[in-house]
């Protein structure tokens, strides 16, 4: 695999994991702003 096609999906990696993790703070709410501050 090339540098490109690496950097690629490690994008497309990163861009799915902030999706998950929007879904699971939508979820739990309050509790992740706590952890974030």
């Amino acid at each position: 695999m090339d540098e490109a096609e690496a950097k690629l999906s490690a994008e497309a990696l990163r861009k799915k994991e902030e999706k998950e993790r929007a879904r699971q703070m939508k979820k739990s709410g309050p509790k992740v702003k706590m952890l974030r501050s």
